[in-house]
């Protein structure tokens, strides 16, 4: 091994780019990549480089390598965003979108961010993982409304393991949002109300209020099978012969007697 114990590393068959003008080494593994990605977004990075327009001539070196806290198989997937070949981002699973996303959210990089919250959200994380990621790493709240919905509405409360991920606070939550909805289920006529009986609308209001966010308002809001959830009510018309009038009328049909039960009063859930 050499004195500087070049010798241990090794470049990284796929990211030690040959006009790269900066070389990082994370576990053993050398990348040269380029630097303009780098200076473009991030304030962090921006700072430890040479000063703008200035080149040091050992940045690109594989003897004095920018050293990064990181696993190298999480820098490639981080440099992958920009050097992705196929130029789509739907090849990459969930796994590599999370490790992205905490780069980002670690470096300074805004728009990598952003492009990884879009990713996950097309990917539809479970409603205890999306919430434990997005609060970890500070995303809108705004986009856990459907995740506190889920959970909700699911027929028991999140396991124990779940609510160490959850933590107690939203447990708590939604516990009170569950037996909230049901309540609300029941004023409205529900003849066996569960707290998934409620209507889109009014959960989302409900859980919204809860945990202080804005929930979508935009007239019939869509349930989970894809059915408007908060038209109005329904009225059922039943027929039934009149006594002693069996036959058929002059234009060929029974002779009914029309009784009208109106939805509302115990309507199935």
């Amino acid at each position: 091994m050499s004195s500087n114990g070049v010798s241990q590393m090794v470049r990284h068959p796929q990211y030690y780019i040959r006009d790269g003008n900066i070389t990082f080494l994370a576990e053993g593994v050398l990348f040269r990549v380029h630097k303009y990605f780098f200076e473009r977004e991030s304030e962090s990075f921006r700072t430890s480089f040479a000063p703008s327009g200035e080149i040091k001539d050992d940045e690109a070196s594989d003897t004095n390598p920018y050293k990064l806290d990181v696993k190298s198989e999480e820098f490639a997937q981080f440099l992958w965003v920009w050097y992705n070949p196929k130029y789509t981002y739907s090849r990459q699973g969930k796994n590599a979108w999370l490790t992205i996303l905490q780069l980002a959210n670690r470096w300074g990089f805004p728009e990598v961010r952003q492009l990884a919250i879009r990713q996950l959200e097309d990917l539809q994380l479970q409603p205890v993982e999306k919430i434990s990621t997005y609060k970890k790493y500070n995303v809108d709240n705004e986009l856990l409304l459907p995740s506190y919905m889920a959970l909700c509405r699911s027929p028991t409360l999140p396991s124990p393991s779940d609510g160490q991920v959850l933590t107690m606070e939203t447990v708590l939550k939604l516990a009170d949002a569950r037996e909230r909805s049901l309540l609300s289920a029941a004023a409205s006529g529900c003849a066996s109300p569960t707290s998934a009986s409620a209507s889109d609308e009014v959960l989302g209001s409900i859980v919204a209020d809860l945990f202080g966010l804005t929930p979508r308002s935009n007239g019939a809001t869509v349930g989970t099978g894809g059915q408007a959830v908060n038209g109005p009510d329904t009225t059922i018309t039943l027929q039934e012969p009149e006594p002693g009038r069996r036959g058929n009328s002059s234009n060929g049909t029974q002779n009914t007697r029309t009784v009208s039960v109106i939805q509302s009063s115990h309507r199935p859930c």
